[in-house]
């Protein structure tokens, strides 16, 4: 409704018309309607995450928001010690259920949270004989 529009139609030229009416438009809509950002939580959550997890996670972040720090660093122990067993849970499942190698792999990282071993280990036991040849020891642990 403010915006000048004949400034607009005293141009000659279609193209700066066209710019001044986008600059026009884009600060009306700046002004009344401005972009915000907003977090997206993931449509899919990992296959660990269940209502219990939901459910603490938010009591935790409730307490923290109130600074109520005593029961927030219990909540937090709760919550770390609950996303710990659920991982753990879900790759024992997995493992007994033969499921695919390559998804065992993928995500064995999660639940070692120092991150990938380096290095092999130098002597590792299969039955009941030591094993201490790396490659030997790289085929057991595969």
């Amino acid at each position: 409704m403010n915006i000048d529009f004949s400034l607009i139609e005293m141009q000659n030229i279609v193209e700066t018309s066209l710019k001044l009416l986008y600059e026009q438009v884009h600060t009306a809509l700046s002004k009344h309607a401005p972009l915000k950002q907003k977090r997206v939580r993931w449509q899919i959550q990992p296959g660990w995450f269940n209502d219990e997890i939901k459910k603490s996670t938010h009591e935790r972040d409730c307490f923290y928001k109130n600074r109520d720090f005593e029961n927030s660093k219990r909540a937090r122990n709760k919550t770390t010690s609950l996303f710990r067993k659920s991982k753990v849970n879900l790759f024992n499942k997995a493992i007994s259920e033969n499921q695919n190698i390559n998804y065992l792999w993928k995500h064995l990282k999660d639940i070692n949270e120092q991150g990938p071993l380096s290095t092999l280990p130098e002597v590792m036991q299969q039955d009941s004989k030591k094993v201490s040849d790396k490659k030997e020891i790289a085929i057991i642990c595969n």
